[in-house]
């Protein structure tokens, strides 16, 4: 067979192999590449098949390739390729034939070939690429391959690599190791055959590997980062209303603490004697037998716990007549005392029974 000649070689090419100091003609006898003589006997094949299309096309139809094409004359390209689909000949690749699709009609693809093609692999010890076996097409067109030689993987192993489909749960497949390895903390995969894992979500952590899912922050927690191995602690004497909260700011006054801003995600301190708290962002209240008004608290000083046992002490007082300090609250939790008699007693103080 010829070989392509080398001022045939388009520029581009030839610019490519001058810049990485590669031999011309050298290359092209090598069949482009370092292919093997399978490429350069593919493409002899392929050249043949046409070949023998148009030989048949001269023979039998001369004028598909006499007829000159303009907007009257059909250039009967159609039937020239369908010359070429219908070639089946025995060429340097065994039979040349193309496939057909469920029609019968011919695709353009190879149905099917004989010559091996090696399989290869580079071995860091020699430096070189070494030939481990052949692959080609079997006798009822099952494909085959030929080992002549064990093929030396990652970390010495001659065994066939995972390629990620196997990995179960908890696990993914690492690329560099060829194999499974665990999720780290803080990361799940919860279906098999994983290229990687997932970071849990706010409000959720895993603490150890091999994860399948994460677990939400319980009641009194929170997580505000992604990818954690826990829970933050929510601040003291606050708690959260449901399991997996992604904030601070979900952290509130538990029933008997408060704080005098009101504010979330900052610690409460203990109700003031004889209040009531009913936690949350509500304000004390007194409860029964006590007085005090709760607007009269200097709200411009900072929460801090020196003020708050401050206000523990002093914001409600013990009325000497109970009747007379009822603290009827609103079912809403109005820091307001509801009935008229407590009014009296917040604005006047005690009053004396008459006799």
């Amino acid at each position: 067979m010829s070989s392509t000649p080398v001022d045939e070689i388009m520029p581009p090419l030839r610019e490519a192999l001058l810049l990485n100091g590669r031999d011309e003609a050298q290359w092209v006898a090598e069949g482009y590449e370092d292919q093997g003589a399978e490429t350069a006997a593919y493409l002899y094949d392929a050249m043949w098949a046409i070949a023998l299309a148009i030989k048949e096309a001269n023979s039998t139809m001369q004028y598909l390739l006499t007829a000159k094409c303009d907007t009257n004359v059909n250039c009967f390209g159609d039937k020239l390729l369908d010359i070429i689909k219908s070639q089946k000949f025995t060429g340097a690749t065994g039979t040349v034939e193309f496939a057909k699709d469920e029609e019968g009609l011919a695709t353009g693809d190879r149905a099917s070939h004989t010559l091996p093609f090696p399989v290869r692999y580079w071995n860091s010890t020699s430096s070189s690429w070494r030939t481990a076996g052949y692959y080609r097409q079997g006798g009822r067109g099952e494909e085959v391959l030929e080992l002549m030689e064990p093929i030396v993987w990652s970390h010495l192993s001659t065994e066939i690599p995972p390629d990620g489909g196997s990995c179960p749960t908890g696990m993914y497949f690492d690329d560099n190791a060829i194999g499974c390895l665990p999720c780290g903390m803080g990361r799940f995969s919860a279906v098999r055959g994983q290229a990687n894992c997932s970071a849990c979500d706010p409000g959720y952590a895993c603490p150890l590997e091999k994860c399948t899912t994460c677990d939400s922050c319980d009641t009194g927690t929170y997580q505000d980062i992604p990818g954690q191995t826990s829970c933050k602690p929510c601040p003291p004497n606050t708690r959260t209303a449901e399991r997996a909260t992604t904030s601070v700011t979900g952290c509130v006054c538990k029933e008997g603490f408060f704080r005098i801003d009101g504010q979330p995600g900052k610690e409460c301190y203990p109700c003031p004697d004889g209040g009531v708290c009913p936690g949350g962002s509500h304000q004390p209240y007194p409860s029964n037998g006590y007085w005090g008004n709760w607007s009269l608290i200097d709200g411009s000083v900072k929460d801090s716990r020196e003020y708050a046992e401050y206000v523990k002490r002093t914001a409600f007082h013990h009325c000497p007549y109970s009747a007379f300090c009822t603290s009827s609250c609103a079912p809403t939790g109005t820091e307001e005392p509801s009935t008229q008699q407590s009014r009296k007693c917040l604005q006047r103080g005690p009053q004396r029974p008459s006799l």
